[in-house]
């Protein structure tokens, strides 16, 4: 916690990690399975984290593994023998031996870790941004854990990508715009949307300063998170709205904010999809605001909190948990500066005092302290998917949604006793 004891730093846009995910120990996070190694060469396979990444003493035994659309890998183990070696136990020597296994276990206490009561999650945020600070304030705050969670934060940037992690089980809950959602759930996926609590885009076009206008984006080059994203929909619905199609200007998937100002720096783009300290640190080198997305007439909800329509139908106690820690986030967020601020230098790496304050500033004015699913938000956003997807035309909003549980949590009188402990917490 923060205060208390700090944990191992992120490693996000650090070198090799431009387009992985990254877990909250520092450890890069993809696509590939991960492999725990036991004595003699012997790995088994995980679907949730990484792969060996040529530690492996045994290259030519851990061969890399890949998730399927699913999400899920194969479960196997590899084990090396000499070839043309001889069975060296008889049979009644290997039942002797499992037999002494098997009564060693059963006589053998557990070993249990301080936190064995807690309910193992992992939860992933899409964005290195302020708007993503109750997530991680609920985290360093302790609120996982007063509400019986133990919760590992994921960093995958990227819409799909965070998604597929989603539906595929890797993860219970997902941090991140409901555009992605909303178009899985479209073509039939489980993900619902169970709060919002920011409902505008916070967005910028930030562009290299000879660029004077929107027209003069044709045949440039701008980057964004990945394809199919937030970022990716509402640079198409701005660029209609000024009278050019996104076939004349060449976009391309960068990965994360810091990412995206990594390659306007060095020229690789002419133009990025940015928001909070990254933002703002980018005017600062000198680049301009081209487009404000928050003057354009979208509602979107930029920061949701989405599982598993099937999760939270099977495991109500554990969403209500995860959702009262997360709101208690907000709150905390829009009433401790200090500790939100240190929050915000943590995840996000930046030093800078007057970028760190001018981010909190902003985000704190956009997040709501009721982050209820906004059906309001969700209409607007088939209206933006509706250009690019005619079955979102006649979707009905509720099918995106699931309120039960924020209706119940201010039905309860939650969000009454959080104003009551955070007085000077306010919209």
């Amino acid at each position: 916690m923060i205060g208390l004891k700090e944990r191992e730093g992120f490693a996000a846009g650090e070198k090799g990690h431009a387009l992985e995910g990254v877990s909250e120990s520092g450890r890069p996070v993809d696509e590939r399975p991960r492999r725990f190694a036991y004595p003699p060469h012997f790995f088994l396979t995980k679907s949730t984290i990484t792969s060996c990444f040529g530690r492996c003493p045994d290259k030519a035994l851990c061969a890399s593994g890949s998730l399927s659309a699913g999400g899920q890998t194969e479960l196997g183990r590899y084990a090396s023998r000499p070839k043309g070696v001889k069975e060296m136990f008889s049979f009644e020597k290997k039942a002797l031996i499992l037999a002494l296994i098997f009564w060693t276990a059963l006589a053998a206490p557990p070993r249990l870790s301080e936190g064995a009561a807690l309910e193992a999650l992992k939860a992933g945020f899409g964005s290195i941004s302020g708007n993503q600070a109750p997530l991680w304030i609920a985290k360093e705050a302790g609120l996982f854990e007063k509400h019986g969670l133990e919760v590992e934060l994921v960093y995958i940037p990227g819409g799909p990508r965070a998604l597929m992690a989603l539906l595929g089980g890797s993860i219970q809950f997902l941090n991140y715009s409901a555009i992605p959602t909303m178009t899985a759930a479209l073509r039939g996926a489980d993900s619902v949307i169970l709060g919002s609590s920011i409902n505008r885009p916070d967005h910028s076009l930030i562009v290299k300063p000879g660029i004077k206008s929107v027209q003069e984006l044709r045949g440039k080059t701008i980057g964004l998170s990945s394809l199919g994203s937030l970022t990716d929909i509402l640079l198409s619905g701005a660029l209609k709205l000024n009278g050019l199609s996104e076939r004349e200007v060449k976009i391309v998937a960068v990965g994360g904010l810091a990412e995206r100002v990594g390659a306007l720096q060095v020229g690789r783009i002419d133009g990025a999809m940015l928001l909070g300290a990254q933002m703002r640190a980018a005017t600062k080198l000198g680049f301009k605001e081209l487009i404000n997305f928050s003057k354009l007439p979208f509602e979107v909800s930029l920061s949701a909190l989405i599982s598993a329509r099937s999760f939270a139908a099977k495991q109500p106690e554990i969403t209500f948990k995860f959702l009262r820690a997360w709101a208690e986030g907000i709150y905390i967020f829009k009433s401790n500066r200090e500790l939100s601020i240190g929050v915000l230098k943590k995840y996000t790496r930046i030093e800078d005092r007057e970028l760190l304050e001018d981010s909190y500033n902003r985000d704190r004015d956009l997040i709501e302290l009721e982050p209820l699913p906004s059906l309001s938000a969700v209409k607007s956003m088939l209206g933006i998917l509706a250009r690019s997807q005619p079955e979102a035309v006649n979707a009905d909003p509720h099918r995106f949604v699931e309120m039960k549980f924020m209706t119940e949590l201010k039905k309860g009188g939650f969000f009454e006793e959080m104003k009551r402990q955070y007085p000077s917490a306010k919209n």
